[in-house]
């Protein structure tokens, strides 16, 4: 594993509005979304493309979300668990950006 991080998803993030009342869940787009900033962001890299993702669990308000990624050449393998069950898994596409992830996945040292 290159990298991880825990998130708490806030219980007023405004996608639960109305994504279902009584039973709210985070958006499949939004989950994937919050992975990929938090990629871009971490390992300073841009995410170019998904060649898989499958979401296996729902996310709800207030949960804890631990993202992980490992590279694998030019692809990271990105996952997000809450408790010990996996929320969602991700084939994504990744090139440099500056610093950071390189394509043949050591990571730069100057990232913590």
């Amino acid at each position: 594993m290159i990298a991880n991080v825990q998130r708490t998803i806030p219980e007023e993030h405004p996608a639960f509005a109305g994504h279902f009342p009584g039973s709210p869940i985070l958006p499949g787009a939004v989950l994937l979304a919050e992975m990929i900033a938090w990629i871009e962001e971490e390992l300073r890299c841009a995410v170019v493309g998904c060649a898989s993702v499958k979401f296996l669990s729902p996310v709800r308000p207030g949960d804890v979300c631990e993202f992980r990624a490992c590279a694998r050449g030019e692809e990271l393998d990105a996952e997000c668990r809450v408790a010990a069950t996996s929320a969602m898994r991700a084939t994504l596409s990744v090139a440099p950006r500056g610093a950071g992830l390189r394509c043949d996945g050591a990571r730069d040292p100057e990232i913590r």
